[in-house]
């Protein structure tokens, strides 16, 4: 199997095989880590996002798709164990339906979301913010995989250092995400910048119609060095990154497999917290989603 098609089944497996326990109760099957690491690691939170979008769904009618979503991390999982995730059943309207879900490994949670489904409606006013313009299109730039084995390639940094690059280089990632501007991710801390990125991002492989797939496997890339932009206003690296709590509105239809363009910010940081807000672009120039997210950083202690 190739490369591109294993990344797709890893995305495909893991929100479309949630096994059915009971009723509103549903298990994961699988969860993605590197397939270099043998060893247990932590559950990434976008995937426990992007799962706990597909449970609930689970139980909404056909006509109605998410249209919001707002979580909180608890606790850290393991890749290695299942994890159940319970929904309950707020609210089912005409036009809205509304569930909390609770993601729990080891009879401790790891992640609740309150979640809100819609019937498409007809609007005779409309706006949306104009889309940034970049320079470069996705074709035009390295994705981070090649960025950090040039960077290794290149002397970068310390021995350490390097050897932390050239791992991730090993790491199958189930996305594709090309900085627009790849200094901020190679020279983080060697001045002070503007806390605001711009990426091309989109899922490996082919996804399929389901509109719920793609909301789910852009609500797991939408985690992904989000918070960490608010790093770029400071020149100390040896900071504890760790997301908080995630939101995300779903506002046209996409396909998590063709690019969005990922506007991402810091307004904000402070008081060892820091917010994130940003904006997904499909690359015809519609507005397809907005996220915020609040983290911690600050100097690396214990939580």
């Amino acid at each position: 199997m190739s490369a591109s098609k294993d990344l797709e089944s890893i995305l495909k497996r893991s929100f479309l095989n949630l096994e059915k326990i009971d009723t509103n109760i549903y298990r994961s099957t699988s969860l993605w880590r590197p397939s270099l690491l043998s060893h247990e690691t932590g559950v990434h939170g976008g995937q426990l996002v992007g799962q706990a979008l597909a449970a609930a769904s689970k139980t909404i009618p056909e006509t109605q798709h998410a249209h919001s979503l707002h979580c909180y991390y608890i606790n850290k999982g393991s890749s290695t164990k299942p994890i159940l995730y319970r929904i309950e059943k707020t609210r089912d309207g005409n036009t809205y339906s509304s569930r909390n879900v609770k993601a729990i490994q080891n009879g401790q949670p790891l992640l609740t979301m309150q979640t809100s489904f819609k019937c498409e409606e007809t609007d005779e006013f409309c706006h949306q913010f104009t889309m940034p313009i970049v320079e470069k299109q996705p074709e035009e730039t390295l994705n981070v995989e090649e960025l950090y084995q040039l960077a290794v390639q290149n002397g970068y940094g310390t021995e350490k250092e390097r050897r932390m690059l050239q791992s991730l280089t090993d790491h199958e990632f189930p996305f594709d995400v090309r900085p627009l501007h790849p200094y901020n991710l190679l020279e983080r801390g060697s001045q002070i910048e503007e806390p605001k990125r711009n990426y091309w991002i989109k899922a490996n492989g082919h996804l399929g119609e389901d509109s719920i797939i793609h909301q789910c496997a852009a609500a797991f890339l939408t985690d992904y060095l989000f918070v960490d932009v608010a790093t770029l206003c400071s020149t100390d690296i040896n900071l504890q990154v760790v997301s908080l709590d995630h939101s995300v509105w779903f506002h046209n239809t996409f396909h998590a497999n063709d690019w969005l363009l990922y506007e991402m910010e810091s307004p904000q940081r402070g008081n060892g917290t820091a917010l994130a807000t940003g904006r997904l672009w499909t690359r015809d120039g519609v507005l397809a989603m907005s996220v915020a997210q609040e983290g911690i950083i600050r100097k690396f202690s214990k939580l």
